[in-house]
């Protein structure tokens, strides 16, 4: 069959050339009828065809609403047939309140996310998971919620377990965060919880903050941004979150209460990430420990094991550390590495080992008389 978009092409191009147009020969080649030809010839031009109106129309505003809340395509519909919107009942099929459901969630993850790095201080990120379930040696179940928060710049992080997910405890938690991290950042993203928001986010709506939450947030001086439903969630939250979980199965049916598993919490907040600095460095309780300078800028993990301190990037061991209670702790072949790179990258090998050994002797010295602090 032919195509109008295929003969009006035609149609210009030899009009453009100046040929005289064969009505009869152009009607064959595009396989219609000669009228069909020449009535485009004469300047016909086709009309779109009009949308019919669609049974969801009318209710497309609440269908959105409903499924940013987190609702589902079927509890929406069942709702709408049975208890209707504004009065009116959805007449129109399961199938196309599905199909509109989930253009809704393609649209939200296609959108295109623009990484950017925070100012120290700037921005953190709040997540409050649902409950996984634990059992006591005595059998008894517990409801773990777990609660996590992180420093954009720095990826410091707090964690904590909670057994409710009550405003107070959201509250206890938060400003835990705040004393653990000393500070409170400028801006904290929080997803559409309850303990935040009386009404979520849609395409139609805008965010009501719950009102004690409105106040906390003035009192102690950050201002809350609340993310959309479906858009993309930090990677680094989700793995955090569920390290956490893999730990704390294997104590299932092995502790007494959930103050036996703050230690594990305890231990966890002390293995994870952290960022190397500009001096390539990572920091970890006051103390700092040396890192490749390649890895400047990267985020790498931490593992306390008894006395010692192991680094790892992407999941590959890069190297260990004697803990200790000295600010700054340089490795040999580090510091080299370091100084090649810097203001000694014009001596020889010989020169800069020789000058690293000086420095750490140096360091060594002023950690034994107390004058490095």
């Amino acid at each position: 069959m032919y195509t109008v978009r295929r003969l009006v092409n035609k149609m210009t191009i030899n009009t453009e050339k100046d040929f005289k147009i064969n009505v009869s020969k152009l009607a064959r080649e595009n396989s219609c009828d000669w009228r069909t030809a020449k009535k485009y010839i004469e300047g016909y031009d086709p009309k779109e065809k009009k949308q019919r109106p669609s049974k969801l129309d009318y209710f497309k505003e609440f269908i959105t609403k409903k499924y940013s809340e987190g609702c589902t395509a079927k509890s929406i519909y069942l709702y709408l047939i049975k208890r209707g919107y504004n009065g009116k009942l959805y007449e129109g099929k399961y199938t196309i309140l599905r199909e509109f459901c989930r253009d809704i969630k393609i649209k939200e993850a296609k959108k295109a996310v623009v990484r950017y790095e925070t100012l120290p201080g700037e921005q953190a990120q709040v997540d409050w998971k649902e409950s996984f379930k634990l059992y006591t040696k005595y059998g008894e179940q517990l409801h773990i919620n777990v609660f996590l928060y992180t420093l954009k710049y720095s990826r410091k992080k707090y964690l904590t377990l909670t057994l409710d997910r009550k405003q107070n405890t959201f509250f206890n938690s938060l400003i835990n965060a705040f004393k653990s991290t000393n500070g409170v950042p400028d801006t904290i993203l929080f997803d559409n919880m309850k303990t935040v928001v009386d009404r979520a986010r849609s395409e139609f709506q805008k965010v009501v903050l719950n009102e004690k939450f409105r106040q906390l947030s003035l009192d102690i001086g950050f201002n809350p941004v609340i993310c959309r439903a479906y858009r993309p969630k930090s990677k680094g939250s989700v793995e955090t979150v569920a390290k956490l979980i893999d730990r704390l199965k294997v104590y299932n049916n092995e502790f007494e209460t959930i103050d036996d598993l703050s230690d594990i919490i305890k231990e966890f907040n002390e293995d994870i990430k952290r960022k190397v600095n500009r001096e390539s460095m990572i920091e970890y309780k006051g103390s700092k420990y040396s890192v490749p300078p390649h890895l400047i800028g990267q985020m790498v993990e931490i593992r306390v094991e008894g006395t010692q301190l192991f680094i790892y990037y992407n999941n590959l061991f890069i190297h260990s550390h004697q803990l200790s209670k000295q600010k700054f702790n340089y490795s040999k072949e580090h510091l080299i590495e370091i100084l090649q790179n810097d203001a000694f990258r014009q001596h020889n090998t010989e020169d800069i080992e020789r000058i690293a050994e000086e420095n750490l002797e140096k360091l060594d010295k002023l950690y034994s008389l107390g004058e490095v602090k």
